[in-house]
């Protein structure tokens, strides 16, 4: 199923009451297909670049992994859950397990919005720096949730739209197949 609207912003995150029969505003798994000038659903206090980053789309997901999914993390479906229940993806996660990259906090019990195409931020591991137009995985021996330079051959996520450092926030545009 895919939207072209959703109740809120992309950075909401969303509990189910159960006690109140109160289920997630949307089902999981949904993709909501962000228009490149959908600013109605952005937060309106990020910079105009953020704000203006092309079509997008995002995946709902459900963190019930014991931890938080930090921001600007690779998320992985739980091998044993359901394909939309997330968590923090562990290093060297294998491609079909992968789902988008977290754009904000998602804390544990929560629904979220993860970006499954498109530009977005993700953080670059300790051991590899992002060379600007080269792809990007999860590599090998990495760290959990993030990002390296692979050869395009390997598992292709995208490729990074700018050179970073370390442990360091980079842009990158990415492509899960999810849906």
């Amino acid at each position: 199923m895919f939207l072209t609207a959703i109740p809120g912003l992309v950075t909401d995150t969303h509990t189910v009451d159960a006690a109140n029969n109160v289920p997630f505003p949307v089902p999981l798994g949904v993709i909501f297909v962000e228009s490149a000038d959908a600013g109605k659903n952005r937060d309106p206090n990020t910079t105009p670049s953020v704000r203006s980053r092309g079509t997008r789309r995002w995946v709902f997901v459900y963190n019930d992994s014991g931890v938080d999914i930090a921001a600007n993390k690779v998320v992985a479906r739980k091998a044993t859950e359901q394909k939309f229940h997330g968590r923090v993806a562990p290093a060297s996660t294998p491609q079909g397990l992968l789902v988008g990259i977290s754009q904000n906090i998602i804390p544990n019990g929560s629904a979220g919005w993860v970006v499954c195409e498109g530009v977005c931020d993700v953080t670059s591991d300790d051991t590899t720096a992002l060379t600007v137009s080269t792809s990007i995985g999860m590599g090998t021996g990495g760290v959990a949730g993030c990002v390296q330079t692979v050869a395009a051959t390997a598992s292709h996520l995208g490729w990074a739209v700018e050179g970073v450092g370390v442990s360091t926030v980079a842009t990158v545009y990415a492509h899960f197949p999810v849906g």
